[in-house]
């Protein structure tokens, strides 16, 4: 599971990192697309609270990119707690190897 589990953070991390680089506010449907392939491998790991993040994360970029209307600061605010947890993961998989 460990390696799964790297491969996903291995995933995830450069397309966070790529998102905040550009400006959150240009969240585009390819960013979305990517989000929902990180919810499959979530899934094929059972980790249930990654999925909750991702899944909000991806309707609220969905809704942002669909209407000028939608508030960036919901994707700001789920993003930067997808951002927390990753660093989590990172810091606990480290230890798990050291």
């Amino acid at each position: 599971m460990m390696n799964a589990l790297e491969q996903l953070v291995d995933q995830i991390n450069p397309w966070r990192e790529r998102l905040l680089l550009k400006g959150l506010a240009k969240i585009n449907e390819q960013d979305i697309q990517e989000v929902n392939q990180f919810i499959m491998a979530a899934r094929q790991l059972d980790m249930n609270f990654l999925i909750q993040l991702l899944e909000r994360i991806e309707a609220q970029g969905r809704a942002y990119v669909r209407s000028s209307r939608a508030d960036i600061a919901d994707v700001t605010e789920s993003y930067f707690y997808l951002c927390q947890y990753m660093e989590f993961i990172n810091k606990d998989a480290s230890s798990i190897i050291e």
